[in-house]
C-alpha cells in the first residue's frame, strides 16, 4: 500500500512539475510471479504499476512512465517478459484528483504535538495570570480547646497553609493574643508570641506549623486569637485572615470560691456556693463562710453537694448585734480533682426585713486544701 502510494504521489508530482507520464498497458497471459514483479520494480522510470481483473479470467498490467523515454529503455524486456507487445501506449494528460478534507491532512502526531503544546501554552499563561492577579489563599488551623492552671504557660501549635497550589504568598505577617470578657463588658487581652511572626515566602501549596507561647493571664475563661495577612498577585493587594477562636480557661491555683443568689421567699432564700479548684485537694477542703450586717439569720437545711460535705452539724456560729453581727458557717469536703468547679446548695433563713441578694454580694467564702485526712470521728 505505501509503494502504491508513493508511485501514485511520484505520478502525481510529475504531472503537477510539467513532466508528461507515459502509459503502457499489457494483456496477461499468466499471473505475474515475484521475479517478474521484482524485475518491474528495478525499472528506471516505473512510477506506479498495478494489475486489474477484466472477468472471465483475463486480467491486464497497467503501468505508468516518467517519460517515454524510460518506456523505451525498458520496453524489450517487459514486452519479451510478457510475450506481447502493449495492447495500450500514450502520452498521459495532466492528472486531476479531488482535495482531501481538511481533517484528512491532520496527522495524529500533529494533534498530540498540538494539544501538549496548547497546555503548555495555558500553564504558562494561568502561572503569569497567578502572579499578576492571585488573590491571597490562606487557612489558620490552630488546636483545639484547653485548660491551664494559673502559673502555667502557653504553648499551642496552629498550622498555616497556602491555598493556591502554583502562587507563593509574600511579606506573611501572624500576630496571636488572648482576650477576655467580664460579666459587665470590659475586655482585657494580652499578646502571645510567635516561633514565626514574619515569614518572606510561602511558597505555593506549602505548610508551616508555628508554635505559640506566652504566659497564661489570671484565673478566667478566655479566647486566643490568631490572625495573618499577607500578599500573592503583584497587582493584588493584601489581605487578611483570622482564625477560628480557641476558647480556654484557667484555673485559680488555690481554691476560689463565689456565692451565687440562686432564689428567695420573704423569710429564706437559697444559694449556691460554687467553689473553683485548679490543683487537686486528695484530702479534701476546709470552707468557711462569712456573712456580716445581717442579724437574725438561720442555717435552715443542710447542705448538698457532689462530694461529700461533713462537720455542718452546728450551724451558724453567730456573734455581735444588729449590724455589727457576724455570723460564720464551716465545714469541710471528700475529695476533688484538679480543675473542677463543685457546686453547694445551701438554705438560709431570716426576717421578711432580710436583703437576700446584698446577702450573696457581701458574703465571702473562701476554702483551702486539707493537709491531713479527715478523721473518721469528725465526719
Amino acid at each position: 500500500m505505501s509503494n502504491a502510494k508513493t508511485g501514485m504521489d511520484q505520478l502525481t508530482g510529475s504531472a503537477a512539475a510539467g513532466a508528461v507520464a507515459y502509459l503502457a498497458i499489457f494483456e496477461l497471459r499468466t499471473a505475474l510471479v515475484e521475479a517478474d514483479s521484482r524485475m518491474l520494480r528495478d525499472s528506471e522510470g516505473l512510477l506506479l504499476s498495478h494489475v486489474v481483473a477484466l472477468g472471465a479470467g483475463s486480467s491486464q498490467l497497467v503501468t505508468y512512465w516518467a517519460s517515454i523515454d524510460h518506456y523505451l529503455s525498458s520496453q524489450e524486456r517487459i514486452e519479451a517478459m510478457l510475450e506481447d507487445p502493449p495492447c495500450v501506449q500514450g502520452r498521459v494528460s495532466q492528472i486531476a484528483s479531488p482535495p482531501k478534507p481538511w481533517w484528512r491532512a491532520v496527522k495524529p502526531t500533529t494533534l498530540v504535538l498540538s494539544a501538549a503544546a496548547l497546555l503548555g501554552a495555558l500553564e504558562v499563561l494561568t502561572n503569569r495570570y497567578d502572579r499578576l492577579f492571585a488573590e491571597p489563599q490562606l487557612t489558620l488551623k490552630p488546636d483545639a480547646r484547653f485548660e491551664l492552671t494559673e502559673g502555667d504557660e502557653i504553648r499551642r501549635t496552629v498550622t498555616l497553609r497556602n491555598q493556591l497550589p502554583a502562587t507563593g504568598h509574600s511579606d506573611v505577617k501572624l500576630r496571636a493574643s488572648w482576650e477576655a470578657q467580664d460579666a459587665v463588658g470590659q475586655s482585657s487581652q494580652g499578646e502571645l508570641q510567635l516561633s514565626e511572626a514574619f515569614i518572606p515566602l510561602l511558597p505555593g501549596g506549602d505548610a508551616r506549623e508555628l508554635v505559640i507561647e506566652g504566659a497564661a493571664p489570671g484565673p478566667g475563661i478566655y479566647k486566643m486569637k490568631v490572625s495573618a495577612s499577607a500578599e500573592a498577585g503583584l497587582l493584588r493587594g493584601a489581605r487578611s485572615f483570622v482564625a477560628p477562636d480557641v476558647s480556654f480557661r484557667v484555673w485559680a491555683r488555690d481554691p476560689r470560691g463565689q456565692v451565687v443568689y440562686v432564689n428567695s421567699n420573704s423569710v429564706q432564700a437559697q444559694y449556691a456556693l460554687r467553689v473553683q479548684i485548679g490543683e487537686p485537694a486528695s484530702k479534701g477542703l476546709d470552707c468557711n463562710l462569712e456573712i456580716r450586717g445581717i442579724p437574725n439569720l438561720r442555717y435552715d437545711a443542710r447542705f448538698y453537694s457532689p462530694v461529700g460535705i461533713y462537720r455542718d452539724g452546728d450551724g451558724l456560729l453567730t456573734a455581735g448585734q444588729e449590724k455589727d453581727v457576724v455570723s460564720i458557717l464551716t465545714w469541710s469536703t471528700g475529695p476533688v480533682e484538679s480543675r473542677r468547679e463543685i457546686q453547694m446548695e445551701l438554705t438560709l433563713a431570716g426576717t421578711s426585713d432580710t436583703n437576700w441578694r446584698d446577702l450573696a454580694k457581701d458574703a465571702l467564702l473562701t476554702c483551702e486544701a486539707r493537709t491531713e485526712k479527715l478523721d473518721e470521728a469528725n465526719r
